[in-house]
C-alpha cells in the first residue's frame, strides 16, 4: 500500500494534513489495520476526496475494527472545508468491504468491468460515492 523506501514512506506520512493522512489500528504495538485518505488537489475537482488501502490483517478482520476506521476517515473528511463527497473503489469480489461500505452510506455509480488482473484473472471492480453533506445543506 505505501510504496517506496522506509524514509520515503516515512516523509509522506510526516507530512500528513487535514486533506492527505493515513489512519492506522495497532494493538499490542503492531499495526493491524490501516486507511488512506486524500482530498483531490484539482480545482475542478476539490469537492472530492478518496479514500484509499483500507485494509486489515485476517484475525482482524469481522470484529469492527475496519468499521472504526472508516467512521473515522468520514468523521475527518466532513470538516473539511468544501469537500462534498468521498469516492472509493473495491472489488467486487469483496463482499465484506462492499457490505461495510453500504452500511456506511456509500452508493455504488458504476462498474469497472476488468478493472484489476492479477494471477492470470480479471477482477471488476465497483465504484462508490458518499455524499457529505445532508440534502438541505446542498440546495442553499
Amino acid at each position: 500500500f505505501l510504496r517506496g523506501s522506509v524514509d520515503a514512506v516515512a516523509r509522506r506520512l510526516r507530512s500528513s494534513s487535514d486533506e492527505s493522512f493515513v489512519l492506522g489500528a495497532i494493538s499490542d504495538a503492531a499495526l493491524v489495520g490501516m486507511v488512506g485518505f486524500y482530498r483531490d488537489v484539482r480545482p475542478k475537482r476539490r469537492h472530492r476526496g478518496w479514500i484509499w488501502g483500507l485494509y486489515l490483517a485476517p484475525v482482524w478482520r469481522g470484529q469492527g475494527v475496519g468499521r472504526r476506521l472508516l467512521e473515522e476517515v468520514i468523521r475527518r473528511a466532513r470538516i473539511v472545508s468544501g469537500l462534498q463527497r468521498v469516492v472509493l473503489s473495491v472489488s467486487t469480489t469483496q463482499s465484506a468491504a462492499r457490505q461495510l461500505y453500504a452500511s456506511c452510506g456509500f452508493s455504488v455509480f458504476g462498474t469497472e468491468p476488468q478493472a484489476l488482473q492479477g494471477e492470470g484473472r480479471f477482477v471488476d471492480e465497483d465504484h462508490l460515492t458518499l455524499n457529505l453533506k445532508k440534502q438541505d445543506d446542498l440546495l442553499s
